[in-house]
């Protein structure tokens, strides 16, 4: 295949992902709003003055994850009748070793963590699980450089979710034709990986990526860079408060290179620049995609699946406005309104506060609004309807399945024992 039509192929590829992954994140009860609803954020446009938010969201999801991964997973080889059982045993240890080697970034433990924390999140989560070389120079005895292998292993890494996109065809990542993954990266670093390589000879397309930069030491305020911010907004830095600076540091400018893995061939390129880095056949002896997919909810006509949160957004909604209604409602009797006749009392001197003096004309220029009190007597019923229902949404337990009062305090040992938490299936 020509170069040309390969880089066509690609780009048509990276354009779609984009697309998608765009409206993913901004549509209604899209990733932004279950990243929001995980964080505890309300709308800007909230009704209410109080902003007091429950964080059901991530209670639940933390406790499921604590749940599920409490501990190193063990995944077992069991021979079959007339297999070999000291190849399987042999392959467990192997499996053991790489769980435990398999470190960097983190351990597997915390990896497979943030697998299940997001994948919950998001509908899918994605890891890509590549072989890494690592070498270091090292001196000998004599103080000669040398280089020392310091890890030579398979290595697992998670990968966010918006720099993922999948072939839309497929139904999963194993029926997938190719799946691109964005890194953003800099060009000592690429500079790195090229030279450890058998060869070093990883990215034939190196040079004329940097001739595209213009990268140059000596000048380094003349080279152009790929920014982070001008093909997404990072939700979290966003809710932080924080600026995306990927891609701000002129010193060591950041591009962003895309890999699309296919079964048989891997392409590494530059979308910006048109720069192919890279195309290669699968190094893979499986001859298959080296990424693995979790998702825990599987929809028709999409291979990510389907978030655990955004069913039950309107729900939490619910719960919020119910909160913050109840609050601004329980400040208004706490602190109600006052109704004064005209003239007949000096403004500047009515301050709630202890031994505070309001000067008036007659005791009665000055009274209390007195307002309707019966929406703080349905409080309780209606939070407790509607946090019943967030759990049954969610999958979790659920309180009050009898028909005591979870809210009373004066009940009997025998209502605390009809109104504990039970499983939904």
């Amino acid at each position: 295949m020509k170069k040309e039509d390969t880089l066509n192929e690609i780009l048509r590829h990276y354009e779609m992902v984009k697309e998608d992954n765009r409206v993913r994140q901004t549509r209604e009860n899209g990733w932004n709003d279950v990243i929001d609803a995980y964080w505890g954020r309300l709308p800007d446009d909230w009704p209410f003055d109080s902003r007091v938010s429950v964080p059901l969201v991530r209670t639940s999801l933390t406790e499921k994850n604590a749940r599920l991964i409490n501990s190193k997973l063990r995944g077992r080889l069991i021979p079959r009748e007339g297999a070999d059982v000291l190849k399987a045993k042999i392959n467990n240890a192997i499996l053991d070793y790489q769980w435990d080697n398999a470190n960097f970034g983190g351990s597997m433990t915390a990896k497979w963590k943030e697998m299940d924390m997001d994948a919950r999140l998001m509908g899918s989560m994605f890891g890509i699980c590549l072989w890494k070389h690592v070498e270091e120079v090292k001196k000998d005895k004599n103080g000669k450089e040398k280089k020392v292998v310091t890890f030579d292993g398979n290595e697992f890494t998670p990968l966010n979710p918006i720099d993922c996109g999948i072939d839309p065809n497929a139904k999963n990542i194993k029926d997938a034709r190719w799946f691109q993954h964005r890194k953003w990266t800099t060009i000592e670093d690429l500079q790195n990986e090229n030279d450890i390589s058998v060869g070093g000879n990883l990215y034939p397309g190196l040079n004329a990526l940097k001739e595209a930069i213009n990268f140059d030491k000596q000048r380094p305020y003349t080279q152009t860079q790929d920014r982070r911010d001008d093909e997404f907004i990072d939700r979290i830095k966003s809710l932080k408060g924080l600026q995306d600076r990927m891609g701000e540091d002129r010193v060591f400018p950041v591009v962003e290179i895309i890999t699309e893995y296919r079964p048989d061939r891997w392409i590494t390129f530059s979308a910006k620049h048109k720069v192919i880095l890279r195309d290669i056949p699968n190094p893979c002896m499986h001859g298959k995609i080296p990424v693995v997919q979790l998702s825990y909810y599987k929809i028709q006509d999409d291979p990510w699946g389907e978030s655990e949160v955004e069913p039950v957004l309107p729900v939490w909604r619910a719960i919020q406005a119910t909160v913050c209604a109840y609050l601004d409602t329980m400040i208004i009797h706490m602190r109600p309104p006052l109704i004064g006749v005209e003239g007949q009392f000096r403004q500047e001197t009515i301050k709630y506060g202890p031994e505070e003096i309001w000067v008036v004309n007659s005791p009665g220029a000055i009274q209390e609004y007195k307002g309707n009190t019966d929406a703080l007597n349905y409080f309780q019923t209606t939070f407790s309807a509607l946090i019943n229902q967030f759990n049954a949404g969610m999958g979790d337990f659920s309180q009050g399945v009898g028909v005591q009062d979870m809210f009373n305090p004066k009940k009997t040992a025998t209502e605390v024992r009809a109104t504990q938490r039970q499983p939904l299936s």
